[in-house]
């Protein structure tokens, strides 16, 4: 959204992408031979802010296509701009976690 202001309800939409699986494909189990049951990869979707230095959301994005989709909903808290941590990490993988930065301004 365009303009958003303090108290609004807000949509961060993230999609992730896995390159190595064509569009009819999807991701097999995880390699954890010492997990009692089949395990598939799940990603840990944190959302964090820098200046207040606390957790804003978080989700779990579940499946195993070529593409999954999450939206998180927040509330913007005060009126000023915002640079905010996307990070998304993987419960089965080390080395894959991937961090972006977000910027906004929320209006009074």
């Amino acid at each position: 959204e365009a303009e958003m202001a303090e108290g609004d309800m807000a949509t961060l939409k993230v999609t992730f992408t896995r390159t190595n699986l064509s569009d009819s494909e999807s991701a097999g189990p995880v390699h954890a031979p010492f997990f009692p049951v089949v395990k598939h990869e799940e990603w840990w979707l944190l959302v964090y802010d820098k200046r207040g230095r606390r957790m804003i959301a978080a989700d779990l994005v579940l499946g195993t296509g070529r593409v999954c989709k999450s939206s998180v909903n927040f509330i913007v808290p005060r009126p000023g701009d915002f640079e905010w941590s996307v990070i998304a990490m993987c419960d089965s993988y080390a080395g894959l976690d991937v961090t972006l930065d977000v910027h906004f301004r929320g209006k009074k």
